[in-house]
């Protein structure tokens, strides 16, 4: 994992310690960056089992997995 994708990680879980969700579209604002590098990301965090995911398709909100 690349430095730019840690500090990526980071302000999005930071941002998840404040919020009980978020989607697709407010990692993307957030990380001023384009929805699918915001998706590959989310992707990747899912993977890490840093995320959990829930719903499906453009309904699908990305919360922390509090199981670590």
């Amino acid at each position: 994992m690349s430095n730019k994708e840690q500090e990526r990680f980071k302000i999005i879980l930071g941002y998840l310690g404040n919020h009980e969700f978020a989607t697709k579209s407010e990692i993307s604002n957030l990380l001023d960056v384009e929805e699918k590098t915001a998706q590959r990301l989310l992707a990747k965090a899912v993977e890490l089992e840093l995320l959990l995911t829930e719903g499906e398709y453009k309904s699908t909100v990305y919360k922390l997995n509090f199981r670590l």
